[in-house]
């Protein structure tokens, strides 16, 4: 989209991101919404704008539709227009420093209305831009860290005496995931982290008794 001498969009080869621009001197809307380009000029313009299409590949039937607003005539109810912003929404994050908004509404005589088009143009206030602030910043509590079960360290029991026991690994982490001393996470009950092999596990037999001793010394 462009004057004589200036492309207001997507000129010299470049693809605008959508967003807000000035076209003609006033204030419009760009988006892209299901491969269409969809343009907002909300106010009257003063001068001839020229709209150039780009046909990608063999066949494609390109076109362009558009819509205009009339003031209506013999209206006896006035509608007033008026931008305001809304309330703050939720934090982002409960800790560790979140955002959040206030998005900018358009009211009609005072109710919501989610046509923001009119305000665009009838609108007896200035649009005032969306505000962000950050919250929830302090800092989010240690939590421990569990890791996966390890496989069983023998492959049979004894008959007699304590089950074998196996291993996970247990941290306890900062909100940058950071291991810090378990201290920092006194405030819930540590996980355990051993635990009896399966009580299915087969009796050993002389020759598999040796073997697992072995291999429990090596685990200790």
């Amino acid at each position: 989209m462009a004057n004589s001498s200036h492309f207001y969009l997507n000129g010299d080869g470049l693809i605008s991101m959508p967003g807000e621009f000035q076209i003609a001197g006033i204030e419009s809307l760009y988006d892209r919404i299901d491969e269409k380009e969809v343009i907002k000029i909300p106010q009257p313009i003063e001068n001839a704008i020229t709209v150039h299409i780009i046909v990608r590949g063999d066949g494609f039937n390109a076109s362009i539709n558009y819509e205009f607003a009339l003031p209506a005539l013999n209206n006896t109810e006035k509608v007033v227009y008026a931008w305001k912003l809304g309330n703050w929404t939720q934090c982002t994050s409960s800790c560790g420093g979140g955002v959040q908004y206030r998005k900018t509404l358009c009211y009609a005589n005072g109710e919501l209305t989610y046509n923001d088009e009119f305000c665009w143009t009838f609108a007896q206030n200035k649009r005032p831009t969306r505000r962000i602030r950050v919250c929830n910043k302090h800092e989010c509590p240690s939590r421990w860290w569990v890791g996966p079960w390890q496989y069983c360290p023998v492959t049979c029991k004894w008959s007699e005496g304590v089950l074998p026991v196996r291993r996970r690994t247990v941290m306890c982490l900062d909100q940058n995931e950071v291991v810090v001393e378990d201290d920092r996470c006194n405030s819930t009950v540590k996980p355990l982290s051993t635990e009896p092999c399966s009580l299915n596990l087969p009796t050993c037999k002389v020759s598999e008794k040796l073997d697992n001793l072995i291999l429990r010394v090596q685990n200790l």
